[in-house]
Formats: C-alpha cells, sequence, structure tokens
C-alpha cells in the first residue's frame, strides 16, 4: 500500500509538472492514447527500476536478518 501511494505522489507530481508540456502536445494532434502512453512509459520505468533495486536489497537484507535469528 505504501508503494503504491508513493508510485500516485510521483505520477501525480510528474504530471503537474510537465502540464504545460501535454497541453503543447495535445495542441500539436497529440492523440489522448499518445499523451496516456506518455505518462504509463514515465511510471513503468520508475516501477522497473525499483523493482530492480528493492529484490536484491531485500534478498540481502533478509539473508542478513536470518544470520541473527537463534533458531
Amino acid at each position: 500500500m505504501l508503494s503504491a501511494v508513493g508510485l500516485y505522489g510521483i505520477t501525480a507530481y510528474g504530471v503537474q509538472a510537465r502540464t504545460r508540456e501535454i497541453g503543447v502536445r495535445i495542441a500539436l494532434g497529440a492523440t489522448s492514447a499518445k499523451v496516456r502512453w506518455l505518462v504509463v512509459r514515465e511510471v513503468l520505468v520508475l516501477l522497473v527500476v525499483g523493482v530492480a533495486l528493492a529484490v536484491p536489497a531485500a534478498w540481502a537484507a533478509s539473508s542478513i536478518v536470518a544470520g541473527y535469528c537463534l533458531i
């Protein structure tokens, strides 16, 4: 849930920061599908980078914590 809220916040901030760019793209004839893909592509890049960094870090952290277990 925390990651979903964070991803939503970053996406909302990115869209807000690029509102003028999106408006210019629409004014120049970009379809809503292309503008939507522009936003979704940015989110997917963040998601892939986050997963690529988080999974190995979680695996390493779990190995370290497992070493401290007494059982």
